[in-house]
């Protein structure tokens, strides 16, 4: 008889091949780079036929459950970035002023 770790062990490493057999096999489907860790979830089934028949199921679907898995993946900018600050506004009476005095010097007024 086996024990609990033995069994343990045997799942975890069938588990590992599973997983190498997914990724595999969505390479040769033509998914390439990231693209596989994105489209893991979507892919069901133990053995070579069931993960064929899941990658073919999903052959219309899985570019875009891909494109969605990268938008969450996105990082937000900085949240330490605060709001722009207003520009100071001119004093209007200060303005007023100084172009009264500007035409005063040019002899306009």
């Amino acid at each position: 008889m086996y024990t609990q770790e033995e069994m343990d062990a045997v799942l975890a490493q069938k588990a590992d091949v599973v997983l190498a057999l997914k990724r595999r096999m969505l390479g040769e489907s033509g998914v390439k780079g990231l693209d596989v860790f994105d489209a893991l979830p979507h892919i069901m089934g133990e053995d070579e036929k069931e993960i064929s028949e899941s990658i073919t199921g999903l052959a219309e679907t899985l570019p875009v459950l891909i494109r969605a898995a990268q938008a969450r993946r996105t990082v937000d900018p900085n949240p330490g970035n605060g709001r722009r600050t207003a520009p100071k506004l001119p004093d209007p009476a200060a303005e007023a002023r100084a172009r009264f005095d500007r035409l005063k010097k040019a002899g306009k007024i």
